[in-house]
């Protein structure tokens, strides 16, 4: 059985014509390099369990964030996920591992 499907494509000229600054809405690549940066330092000081809570934690602190400063509303989806994220980073919490006798300090 063989199908054949026609595809027209229509080129806008305007992926080609779109200065980088607007394409990239940064001042250059340096900054999201060192954002990039910041996550590697940090995951090298600190347990890979923090870290996956920390970036766990991400959406939910830029769902705040855009709240407070830019006036945006959140739908009840984005309300409900941010409940079920900070739900869950209290139950890792909660979870988290007692030192066992060779870690506690004498």
């Amino acid at each position: 059985m063989c199908i054949r499907d026609s595809f027209i494509i229509e080129n806008n000229g305007y992926g080609l014509s779109t200065p980088s600054s607007e394409q990239f809405r940064m001042k250059s690549f340096t900054d999201k390099a060192i954002g990039y940066g910041i996550d590697q330092v940090v995951m090298r000081r600190i347990p890979v369990r923090r870290f996956a809570v920390l970036l766990a934690l991400l959406p939910v602190s830029a769902m705040a964030l855009g709240f407070i400063a830019l006036g945006q509303r959140p739908s009840m989806a984005d309300l409900f996920g941010a409940a079920l994220v900070i739900a869950g980073v209290l139950l890792q919490e909660r979870d988290e591992l007692a030192p066992t006798l060779d870690e506690v300090p004498s």
